[in-house]
């Protein structure tokens, strides 16, 4: 039997090879991101070379609401999972109450007081009384870069001030010369910060 001439016993192994090479780095890439346990008001982007300079940050907006929130949930559809980088799945991190009241707690500098109740306390004076879940938070990657969706939603039973309402927020970010996880936490911020601007408007019947 003749040997096939293009047939290198040196090569024979060659793909195990590489699967063994490979596999690390897919492992790599498949750990989860968990994002960060808190909610912090993201920076504003660095602006293009020779670009006009930004508008200062706003200040914080006077005080015109007080809610007294009665109930906290996660309503999300999927609580473990918010989105993944094509492998690599996002989520959220493992104190979910915590995560939830430090975006709430981004309403004071948009004019919304805001004091959370324990069982059975009672809304102090001049705090409307109200029940809050967040019903999104997800990011996918788009576009070459991470969009940031955040979904809160907001209710009240009592009948001389009834509301239910949901307020949205999107945010964008470049993976441009950044982390998966830091970018992505970008993202979420801002769609939460953009949630948090709706949120302090839509309420705002309740308050007058």
């Amino acid at each position: 039997m003749k040997r096939n001439p293009a047939f290198d016993p040196r090569h024979a192994f060659l793909p195990l090879a590489l699967v063994i090479a490979v596999a690390p780095l897919h492992a790599a890439e498949m750990k989860p991101v968990v994002v960060n346990p808190s909610f912090a008001e993201p920076e504003p982007e660095k602006p293009a070379k020779n670009a006009p300079t930004p508008a200062p940050k706003a200040a914080d907006v006077p005080i015109s609401c007080r809610l007294a929130i009665t109930s906290i949930a996660d309503e999300r559809a999927y609580p473990d999972y918010m989105g993944n980088f094509f492998d690599q799945p996002f989520h959220p991190p493992v104190d979910r109450m915590a995560w939830i009241k430090s975006m709430v707690d981004g309403l004071e500098k948009r004019g919304v007081s805001v004091k959370f109740l324990s069982a059975g306390e009672g809304a102090p004076a001049g705090h409307t009384p109200v029940s809050l879940a967040l019903k999104t938070a997800w990011l996918d990657y788009h576009n070459g870069g991470f969009n940031g969706l955040v979904r809160i939603g907001v209710s009240s039973r009592d009948p001389a001030r009834p509301l239910n309402i949901t307020a949205r927020g999107n945010y964008w970010r470049t993976l441009f010369m950044a982390t998966v996880g830091g970018r992505a936490n970008d993202a979420l911020n801002g769609a939460v910060a953009n949630a948090l601007s709706d949120l302090a408007e839509k309420v705002q019947p309740i308050c007058q």
